[in-house]
């Protein structure tokens, strides 16, 4: 039973009085005294119903809850409804009264008048849209071509392709391989065919004089 009627506000405004409300006839309802923790401590081992006992702030007082509340919180808790003999998948039942071979509408009150004036409301929007037009915030949707799935890369076949495609579609040759030990002017003897016949390279290496080469180097 409700006999605070404080309403729904925080408890925590009574906290610095001695009462925590008012009740139906607006008597102060005066605050008991709670035990302290070494009382509650002491309840938990000797009361068996300790468990199943909480605190209600607002009225002031302690209750012990039976087995249908225990059992309906269970249920709340699991996702279920709190009774257990309520069907939520029951047939519907339609409480209004259709008489035989008549069909009245639920409500006869005349049609209101805004459904036949024009709307102010739609006359201030088309007035805002217009004016944006004409001073040119709003432009007008154009439809954009739309472009086919499938075109030629070229246009046509004597075609080139623009610019911005030839430079997009570019692929650069391979790389040539640097020369090596075989290309030397004084390549190791490793290198030398013994034979001549012993050619396994598309050029022959061969071995230069070194004086020859410096020849070469030195200016005339």
């Amino acid at each position: 039973r409700q006999r605070n009627r404080v309403g729904n506000v925080p408890m925590r405004w009574y906290k610095d009085f001695d009462h925590i409300g008012y009740d139906v006839e607006g008597e102060k309802l005066l605050r008991k005294h709670r035990p302290g923790e070494v009382d509650q401590f002491l309840a938990s081992r000797d009361d068996p119903n300790y468990w199943r006992t909480i605190y209600d702030e607002v009225n002031d007082e302690t209750i012990t809850l039976t087995d249908p509340e225990l059992n309906s919180i269970l249920r709340i808790v699991k996702g279920k409804y709190a009774d257990p003999t309520y069907d939520p998948y029951e047939p519907w039942v339609d409480l209004f009264d259709w008489p035989e071979g008549k069909l009245h509408p639920l409500s006869s009150a005349p049609e209101p008048k805004r459904r036949f004036v024009p709307s102010k409301w739609e006359a201030k929007q088309v007035v805002k849209l217009v004016r944006a037009i004409r001073k040119g915030w709003l432009k007008p949707r154009t439809e954009e071509a739309k472009k086919p799935d499938a075109y030629l890369l070229w246009q046509e076949d004597d075609q080139a392709a623009p610019k911005s495609w030839r430079t997009r579609m570019h692929i650069p040759a391979p790389k040539t391989k640097p020369p090596g030990h075989a290309e030397s002017y004084n390549p190791p003897v490793e290198y030398l065919p013994t034979e001549p016949g012993d050619r396994t390279r598309p050029f022959l290496p061969t071995r230069s004089d070194r004086s020859s080469f410096r020849a070469c180097l030195s200016p005339s």
